[in-house]
């Protein structure tokens, strides 16, 4: 049984571990500004449970007498306190990247509220627009803000002007 323990904290730390490094990929990949504190904020919280983790392997090698006694004492006294303040400043740093992504989600919604209230009694069929300006409308409307994030969701794209 202790073996399977073991294995299953292991196994936890290597998952833990795996999402902490995706998510830093993904960060590394996105452009939106937006969604690179979101991947932030996933490897933050990845980072603090793979430190919990390391503490959970520690105390199950020793049990399995893997480790000296003397390496079970500090996985349980000195590594906690370690863990607490890493964990402690991955909060802060979580929290302060959720607040200030809080903040551009309300302006993004304000600003999209404000655009959809003075359409909204607008007859977009009705209007002299492109299929592509009513496709940008509406994906305005949907909340997408950015250059970015408009090409990325565009179903139309602008082709190249070509030259006769």
């Amino acid at each position: 049984m202790d073996y399977l323990r073991f294995a299953l904290v292991g196994l936890n730390g290597v998952l833990f571990l795996g999402i902490f490094v995706l998510s830093l990929r993904y960060r590394k990949r996105e452009s939106s500004p937006r969604m690179i504190r979101l991947w932030t904020i996933v490897a933050l919280v990845s980072g603090a449970l793979v430190v919990g983790a390391i503490q959970r392997v520690l105390v199950q090698a020793s049990t399995l007498d893997w480790l000296p006694r003397s390496a079970l004492e500090s996985a349980t006294t000195d590594w906690q306190l370690i863990q607490s303040t890493v964990v402690s400043i991955l909060a802060v740093l979580a929290f302060t990247r959720v607040r200030d992504l809080a903040k551009t989600f309300a302006a993004s919604e304000r600003v999209a509220g404000s655009i959809l209230d003075r359409v909204r009694h607008v007859d977009l069929d009705a209007m002299d627009i492109s299929p592509r300006e009513s496709e940008v409308l509406n994906l305005i409307g949907s909340g997408l803000l950015t250059d970015a994030e408009l090409s990325e969701r565009s179903i139309s794209r602008l082709r190249p002007f070509k030259a006769t």
